[in-house]
């Protein structure tokens, strides 16, 4: 009986397989067919760009896990529909054995999406509920008692992700990876720790369909179309002084630039900054920065190129050369790197009010009394002033149409000298 059922049940399996046989092999079939990667209809610079930030709870440690709050913000692309990168911006504080060390880590990401993996078709739909892996390396910088101490952190992580409209969405994120002791501050045998996150935020993705400014015919206007110059100042301290001296360490900044806009999106820009500050029973330090720096308009690439806005933002950064003097220290060379952001208010076709703030970091040489305290400079400051930005090709349009705009232009820029009348 067990033989006979044994030979009925193969009988029937080969009359099912010899049923479904495909003609020419299913190795012939499969190649094929291959699977098709998905794709952008019309994939542009940022068409896919995404912002988000979220808060969460950081747990290290196996046999005593403890728990801390973590936060982090993300900026990424997707450079197809199932493939994206996105630089992210955590911190927050380990605990272990007692140990508490605050960390700030700078990593960079790879996105798988495996939602549109599993979708059928050369072209994605976004789902309202997505899937992601996560693979990537981050830069760690920690501070506990003693010195700040710098270690990699290799993690690996999922996401859910939630649509609650076209471009907002919610997501929870656990993440699993290996921290260097130089992190946690406490060391061990393997040099390493085991490390998990788990964060929820809310984010933003530019719409698929985005507003396109048809810029007029490159050949009508001229190299000059674009070139701006400004006038700021403010004021500036020395933030990694301790806090009760940064009233001492408290100076004014102005800043004079020329610059030029290739596109709707980037610029380079030239400036000449002093410094100037006078601690408390100091020496007064006066110091001179040229410095270069990449300005990107922030508006145009989330919302597209719009040349008549009355507001936007720009994200700035570079670096600069700088000539510090103060007695008895004398003429020192520094080196410096900047960044921030700059808000502009439209008041007229070419001039805006600007209010710019930024940070720039140096070496020990820029502020010298500052020797004591630090190796580096750190200088946060706030600037207002006007941009005169000259629109040649926007003027060439508007002739075109008979507008002949503003007749007579004029630039000043105006100098003196200040002294305290209580001397």
């Amino acid at each position: 009986m067990i033989r006979t059922a044994m030979i009925a049940l193969i009988a029937t399996a080969y009359t099912t397989t010899a049923h479904a046989q495909i003609d020419g092999g299913a190795l012939e079939y499969m190649l094929q067919r291959p699977r098709v990667a998905k794709q952008w209809q019309h994939k542009k610079p940022f068409d896919h760009l995404f912002v988000d930030g979220g808060i969460g709870t950081s747990v290290m440690g196996a046999r005593k896990p403890e728990f801390d709050l973590s936060g982090g913000f993300n900026i990424g692309d997707w450079i197809t529909p199932e493939h994206g990168v996105r630089l992210n911006i955590n911190t927050g504080e380990w605990s272990t054995q007692g140990v508490k060390s605050k960390y700030t880590t700078l990593g960079l990401d790879y996105l798988l999406n495996i939602t549109a993996i599993a979708q059928s078709g050369r072209y994605y739909t976004p789902k309202r509920f997505e899937v992601y892996g996560i693979a990537g390396a981050a830069l760690a910088i920690a501070h506990n008692a003693g010195p700040a101490d710098y270690g990699i952190d290799v993690h690996l992580g999922l996401r859910g992700q939630l649509a609650l409209s076209r471009n907002v969405y919610a997501y929870l994120e656990p993440r699993f990876g290996l921290v260097e002791d130089q992190i946690s501050q406490v060391n061990n045998w393997h040099g390493w720790r085991p490390f998990t996150t788990l964060t929820m935020g809310f984010g933003y993705r530019l719409p698929v369909v985005r507003k396109h400014y048809a810029a007029p015919d490159k050949t009508k206007h001229s190299f000059a179309d674009g070139i701006f110059v400004s006038g700021l100042a403010g004021a500036t301290f020395l933030s990694n002084a301790h806090n009760a001296s940064w009233g001492d360490y408290a100076g004014v900044r102005p800043m004079a630039s020329v610059g030029k806009w290739f596109d709707p999106y980037n610029a380079v820009r030239l400036s000449l900054s002093a410094v100037t500050m006078r601690p408390t029973d100091q020496k007064r330090t006066k110091a001179l920065s040229s410095q270069v720096e990449y300005m990107l308009n922030l508006s145009n690439v989330l919302t597209g190129a719009y040349p008549e806005r009355t507001f936007w933002l720009n994200l700035l950064g570079g670096i600069s050369f700088n000539r510090s003097n103060c007695q008895p220290y004398g003429l020192k060379n520094s080196w410096g790197v900047s960044g921030g952001l700059q808000a502009n208010v439209r008041i007229s076709r070419g001039l805006s009010f600007v209010i710019e703030p930024r940070v720039d970091i140096y070496n020990k040489h820029f502020i010298q009394q500052n020797g004591h305290f630090k190796p580096y400079n750190v200088m946060p400051s706030l600037l207002t002033g006007f941009v005169y930005t000259y629109h040649d090709r926007y003027a060439i349009e508007r002739r075109a149409n008979g507008d002949r705009g503003t007749k007579k232009v004029s630039i000043s820029i105006a100098g003196g000298l200040a002294s305290s009348l209580r001397r």
